[in-house]
């Protein structure tokens, strides 16, 4: 599993990474991006590869720089970059942020656990279920 992470706080990005340590995952890989404009720019690499780089993008709303959701709008109307699922991993709870998400075609909302016990579970979950689903691996015209 190829894992695209854009968050900016290193302590949620070291929770991720040891809750990835302790998911028994086969093997994964996972690129770390901590700001929107970062993370807009090196998408923009990707977009003539016509593969996804990447089977997942882990997404934070509070970004430095570019926020979350103008990433998400960007990945999103981008015909290369769109078939990558991107799961938003906030701490807001807002159904604002929430419904934004969704209607900026996320394909998944999760608040994130502050709790490290509960951080594994969800980084388990999310990735069993990212492992199981079918993605694609060329793009579709």
């Amino acid at each position: 599993m190829n894992i695209l992470l854009i968050e900016d706080n290193p302590g949620d990005i070291l929770l991720a990474e040891e809750a990835l340590n302790y998911c028994q995952l086969d093997e994964y890989q996972m690129k770390v991006i901590q700001d929107g404009e970062a993370a807009v720019a090196y998408l923009k690499t990707l977009e003539g590869l016509g593969a996804p780089a990447h089977d997942i993008i882990m997404l934070d709303l509070n970004l430095p720089r570019i926020n979350g959701l103008e990433v998400l709008k960007f990945i999103k109307t981008h015909a290369s970059l769109r078939l990558i699922p991107v799961l938003v991993f906030s701490t807001s709870e807002s159904l604002k942020d929430i419904h934004s998400s969704y209607s900026h075609q996320a394909n998944c909302y999760i608040t994130k656990p502050v709790d490290f016990d509960e951080f594994v579970a969800v980084m388990n979950h999310v990735t069993n279920f990212w492992k199981m689903a079918k993605l694609p691996t060329q793009l579709v015209a």
